[in-house]
């Protein structure tokens, strides 16, 4: 809803003004949520100062590396940099931190293929799919946007 979307910035914006929320999981979860929700909708020179104001702040010296690469990764999404989505979204999916998290593993997976697929790698977009396809979806039919992407993988 508006209202959630809101308050996510809201809670964004305290994060990085003041520092808090301090426990890892709570300032993860409000950095994840909202950027996964905000950045797609704006524009580049949008998302470019949101991240440039944010990073200016003092609640940045609290991030995590990990938050950091995350953080990185949402800049690359904002800026339409396929390249840079590509390689933070593989070093996050790396790190196994994610793998009981089908949502973030789902989003990390989606992140690299496309970024992999538009820079040209894609037999590592397929690799990817295909390490990751039992992990998100089990037995499951897969989101129409992983058949899309899937498909794209081969050469025509």
């Amino acid at each position: 809803t508006d209202a959630a979307v809101l308050q996510d910035a809201s809670d964004m914006r305290t994060m990085f003004y003041s520092g808090s929320p301090r426990d890892p999981d709570k300032r993860f979860n409000v950095l994840y949520t909202t950027a996964k929700s905000m950045t797609p909708y704006l524009s580049v020179p949008e998302n470019k100062r949101i991240w440039e104001l944010l990073a200016s702040k003092p609640g940045t010296g609290m991030l995590s590396p990990r938050e950091k690469q995350w953080v990185k990764l949402f800049q690359a999404i904002g800026n339409r940099d396929a390249h840079g989505m590509g390689i933070m979204a593989v070093e996050l999916l790396k790190t196994n931190d994610y793998i009981h998290d089908k949502e973030r593993i789902r989003y990390l997976v989606g992140a690299a293929m496309t970024g992999l697929i538009v820079d040209g790698k894609k037999s590592e977009a397929l690799a990817i799919w295909n390490q990751y396809r039992m992990v998100i979806y089990g037995n499951d039919p897969p989101h129409l946007i992983f058949h899309l992407l899937a498909a794209n993988c081969t050469e025509r």
